[in-house]
């Protein structure tokens, strides 16, 4: 891929970083410096992902991009998220502890207006800032991505939502517009193809697009997924048939192994049944038939994950924008 500087974090738990030339040194950011040279950042957060789900933690779900990317950066095994997902976006938004960068209960979150936010600082010193998918930080008017410093932005606002339109139509405003969706600011209609990971790729580099030539750029792509509900494409769901019928445990156990090896986790760790979960072998054929089919849905989430990271890679490489874009990616909790 040939990134100057490529980085991904994996559950805020995990990180990875790796400066890909020795062009790596600390960066400028004066206003008055006449030869600035600052990096693109590409910020992928996705929602709930588990600590072991992706290949470079021990999973067995394919995520061959995400994997490159991780060979090609630093792992981090011992960073923190918070306990819920607003507080860590709040968190990654401002570069403060939650309780001072926001404020309100959970239906009324938001960033407090006396904290400034990542994109506000670096729209400052000449970014082109853009987001696309989950906010969670705020629904009221001076509380969205468009006034929190994001010049271009395709967001939902509230923590949760379907990963495809709704049936019934419950999510729809009189005038047609999809509740919760907000484009630079204005409400607007889901396309009847929406898919919200695909969706979300297609508005980042959509937002990309309208930067000025040149200008670095601030991507902040906010997935939903693997979030519930579980929804994803059929045949990718049935592309992992009977990998999960021997089990959670079973699955849990070879993560294990795997993490082992990678030296992710101590040599002498030894798994433990997660509480609430009923000993697989007690389960009936029907239960074990639904816990399968939920896994499988599941991984597809996860595997369509590392589709959408390709794609948006594949876009940085089509525009010649790699070699000066620091990549980072996380998930805020799980």
């Amino acid at each position: 891929m040939n990134y100057k500087h490529a980085a991904i974090l994996a559950l805020f738990l995990p990180l990875f970083f790796v400066p890909r030339s020795a062009a790596s040194t600390p960066v400028e950011i004066e206003e008055n410096s006449p030869k600035r040279q600052l990096p693109n950042i590409l910020l992928i957060l996705v929602d709930d992902l588990g600590y072991s789900d992706l290949e470079p933690y021990g999973s067995e779900i394919p995520t061959p991009h995400i994997t490159q990317l991780a060979n090609e950066g630093i792992l981090f095994t011992n960073a923190r998220s918070a306990m819920k997902c607003n507080p860590t976006r709040a968190m990654l938004m401002t570069g403060l502890d939650n309780n001072v960068a926001a404020t309100g209960p959970r239906t009324s979150y938001h960033l407090r207006h006396d904290v400034r936010t990542l994109p506000e600082y670096l729209g400052d010193v000449g970014y082109h800032t853009v987001m696309a998918g989950k906010w969670d930080l705020g629904m009221a008017p001076g509380q969205t991505p468009d006034a929190r410093g994001f010049k271009y932005s395709v967001a939902l606002l509230p923590g949760v939502s379907t990963h495809y339109p709704n049936p019934f139509g419950l999510d729809s405003n009189p005038d047609g517009s999809t509740q919760g969706y907000l484009k630079n600011g204005r409400p607007f209609r889901l396309p009847d193809d929406f898919y919200s990971t695909e969706f979300y790729v297609d508005a980042l580099k959509e937002g990309l697009a309208t930067r000025t030539a040149g200008q670095p750029f601030f991507a902040y792509l906010a997935l939903t997924a693997p979030h519930y509900p579980l929804q994803a494409p059929r045949a990718v769901i049935d592309s992992f048939q009977g990998w999960y019928d021997e089990g959670y445990f079973a699955v849990q156990s070879t993560r294990l192994a795997r993490q082992r090896e990678l030296g992710i986790v101590p040599s002498g760790l030894a798994h433990w049944p997660e509480p609430g979960k009923d000993d697989w072998s007690r389960l009936s054929r029907d239960e074990r038939l639904r816990e399968a089919r939920r896994m499988q849905a599941y991984a597809a989430m996860v595997s369509l994950i590392d589709q959408a990271v390709s794609r948006v890679l594949d876009y940085l490489n089509d525009n010649n924008l790699a070699e000066d874009t620091l990549v980072i990616f996380a998930s805020e909790n799980g």
